[in-house]
């Protein structure tokens, strides 16, 4: 029951992905490296989403997921929010998706 449910969720986050096509209001794409203070300023969601993924490098939804304490559909909801939002990429490795911060977010400037 429960891959049922997932598997629906799923098919609507993908959906959503191709339905939006701009940040949520209010927020503007990342410009440059997220730092730690950036990371701070995000909302809480995604700030937890964000660190996780900081200290995995690069993982899956349901990797990021056991971090987070949260479902594996909710996190990849979570993940393509930051993904759309510039401050992380996604990687398709046979049917497998990775999430990762981009080249260099995360790191503090000297």
């Amino acid at each position: 029951m429960l891959e049922s449910i997932d598997r629906k969720l799923d098919s609507v986050i993908k959906r959503l992905d191709i339905s939006r096509r701009e940040a949520p209001t209010g927020v503007s794409k990342a410009a440059g490296p997220l730092t730690d203070g950036e990371i701070l300023s995000l909302q809480s969601h995604l700030h937890a989403t964000a660190k996780a993924i900081r200290e995995l490098k690069r993982g899956t939804a349901e990797q990021i997921a056991r971090i987070t304490k949260r479902g594996r559909a909710i996190e990849s909801l979570y993940l393509n929010e930051l993904v759309q939002l510039g401050y992380a990429q996604k990687e398709r490795e046979g049917r497998m998706t990775y999430f990762s911060l981009r080249e260099n977010l995360g790191e503090t400037k000297h």
